[in-house]
């Protein structure tokens, strides 16, 4: 394909059409935007919009929903697939882990027969029905009574021992601790709304801030849980790593980073003023990683070039596929000739998924970098999307064909984005963090709690074991751990957060 010379002062008059105008204008007013007078030079606008993709790109964002999803085919021809009859379930049949609650219903007073008048007795029939409900959550107030026992030949007084704390001397319970955090770090609430909610319970002035040093107590409290987790993770020869913007307000560097590092079964993070490859290199050079699941940030092929300098077993870098899909599905719809490249990660998609993935999906694979490789042989213009897309593909096809030479490696880095969903929730929940201390409260019960999430343990329930086992100077658990050694604090049925 023939490249082609952009004028400037086209491309800064695209730059200046918002979202606004491509939902209001039409696709000829967009060019007589752009051109003014020079509209007969409609061909050239032509050529950037649609065959280099700028104006497909523009509509994409303006009017595509954010799902990277294709929309499933019809099963039959000019059918939809016939519905499954729904079986009704009761309640306790619907949710068997939920607690059951028996209760007698009767009729007050004298029951009588409506035909003869006679006075009725209970049948010891029952008939039965079942409803959902729940119990509100309620604030109260707890009076420690101490009892003191005094000597009656010396009268020394003996006091009974205060409760252990998170924080010694709080006013505040390990209880009620753990439901701040769990409400704000997994639930994702601001304190401000906790604040509110406890208003509407009559506890009335709950101040939100001494609801975040609650946070901070327990994030103290519970470093060495961290430890075990970070320790979990880096001993795993896979790991995956992605990191996203962390605003901090009290700090001169205003865009902090929260790098996350995880695994199949744990999921530490770590918050850092840089997204330097430096921090990768730090948490690359204490573990056991043969190979490393990340997108092709150049960071990480820093941090792993300076890494294999020191190591006899080498680091392997492995790319996600869903980032070079995600360049291509831009098009797929728009330019009908590129429709293939979505097909065939489709496919790819399908054999991975298998358990034990046969030679076909190598062929697959290999089938379709080469078809790639003979459509795009020719240099193409770097402003082209359509093309940047197969560049960035061709230019990283060794580490997104490595998942094939393992069982145990990815085909994509989702499952590390999945964990920074919800750092990034709140992000946007609470605006940021204020301090230093508040990012790393962050990190740790992000940590903590996403944990629990790849393990389907309930983190509050963990919490609670943890924080007493910490109490009695018992050894600590991770929540991988715990969903061995206590089955009841773990999910059945469904999970914490649904897959994409």
């Amino acid at each position: 394909m023939q490249t082609m010379t952009y004028d400037p002062n086209v491309q800064n008059a695209l730059s200046l059409i918002t979202k606004e105008d491509m939902k209001s204008l039409t696709r000829s007013q967009l060019v007589n935007l752009v051109l003014g007078e020079q509209a007969l030079r409609l061909q050239a606008i032509n050529h950037i919009f649609k065959v280099e993709g700028l104006y497909i790109k523009m509509k994409a964002l303006a009017f595509e929903k954010k799902s990277e999803k294709s929309p499933k085919k019809p099963t039959g021809k000019n059918r939809s697939p016939k519905k499954k009859d729904k079986v009704s379930k009761k309640p306790s049949e619907r949710y068997p882990d939920a607690e059951v609650e028996d209760i007698e219903v009767e009729i007050m007073g004298e029951v009588t027969c409506e035909h003869c008048h006679s006075k009725m007795k209970d049948s010891g029939l029952r008939d039965t029905s079942e409803v959902v409900t729940v119990i509100p959550k309620k604030f109260k107030v707890q009076k420690h009574h101490h009892v003191q026992y005094k000597c009656p030949c010396c009268s020394h007084i003996k006091t009974t021992p205060r409760v252990p704390k998170v924080k010694p001397g709080s006013s505040y319970s390990d209880e009620m601790i753990i439901d701040v955090a769990v409400s704000k770090y997994c639930d994702l609430i601001p304190m401000n709304r906790y604040s509110a909610q406890a208003r509407r319970d009559s506890m009335m002035a709950l101040p939100p801030n001494s609801l975040i040093e609650l946070t901070h107590y327990l994030a103290h409290f519970a470093s060495s849980i961290e430890d075990k987790i970070r320790q979990e993770v880096l001993d795993s020869l896979v790991l995956r790593a992605d990191e996203t913007p962390h605003r901090m307000f009290e700090q001169e560097k205003k865009s902090w980073y929260l790098w996350g590092f995880s695994t199949d079964k744990a999921a530490f993070f770590s918050c850092e003023p840089s997204r330097n490859g430096d921090v990768a290199e730090k948490i690359l050079k204490g573990s056991k990683a043969h190979y490393l699941v990340s997108d092709a940030y150049a960071g990480y092929s820093k941090a792993i070039e300076l890494c294999n300098q020191d190591r006899e077993q080498k680091i392997t870098e492995v790319f996600c596929n869903s980032h070079a899909r995600r360049k291509f599905k831009v098009f797929d719809d728009r330019l009908k000739e590129f429709n293939w490249i979505i097909r065939a990660y489709a496919k790819i998609y399908m054999h991975e998924k298998k358990e034990s993935p046969d030679r076909k999906l190598q062929d697959l694979y290999f089938r379709f970098i080469k078809r790639i490789c003979e459509r795009f042989t020719t240099p193409y213009s770097l402003r082209s999307e359509m093309h940047k897309a197969a560049n960035y593909f061709l230019k990283h096809y060794k580490g997104l064909t490595v998942f094939m030479s393992r069982d145990d490696l990815p085909i994509d880095n989702n499952a590390q984005e999945r964990l920074l969903r919800s750092p990034v929730i709140g992000r946007k929940t609470w605006l940021g963090t204020h301090s230093l201390l508040g990012g790393k409260t962050a990190a740790t019960l992000f940590s903590i709690i996403e944990s629990c999430k790849l393990n389907h343990v309930n983190p509050r329930e963990y919490l609670k074991i943890m924080v007493k086992r910490i109490h009695q100077h018992e050894e600590i658990i991770t929540p991988s751990q715990a969903a061995k050694d206590f089955p009841q604090i773990v999910w059945r049925g469904s999970l914490l957060r649904k897959k994409d």
